[in-house]
């Protein structure tokens, strides 16, 4: 019973998260008035505990946890951003300098 009310809550922040996330979403793309500098304090704030909990609960704060958890977060962050660095690169590369800085003038590879 306390660990169903439990996952309940944990669902709740994650639902009261994604809110917070498409506040600042639409104030930044849309310049919709969302009280968006409060979401990203409370999108903070809210993610600082829920990360703190998933510390506690699954890793421990052991040397062995950190670690683990260090690894973990690791293997989720780092693959897509490689794999959004070799995207852009081959397409700056397929495109040529003189395309991609009509794009932006910073955007080419260097000695190209």
């Amino acid at each position: 019973m306390v660990l169903e009310q439990f996952l309940e809550i944990q669902t709740m922040f994650g639902v009261y998260r994604t809110v917070l996330a498409l506040a600042v979403a639409a104030a930044h793309l849309g310049g919709l008035p969302t009280g968006a500098h409060y979401a990203v304090f409370g999108f903070f704030i809210l993610s600082g505990y829920l990360m703190t909990l998933v510390l506690h609960q699954t890793y421990g704060y052991s040397k062995a946890g950190f670690l683990k958890y260090a690894l973990n977060r690791a293997l989720r962050i780092f693959p897509p951003y490689w794999a959004a660095l070799i995207l852009s690169a081959l397409l700056v590369a397929a495109l040529g300098r003189n395309q991609a800085t009509l794009y932006h003038p910073s955007m080419f590879l260097p000695g190209l």
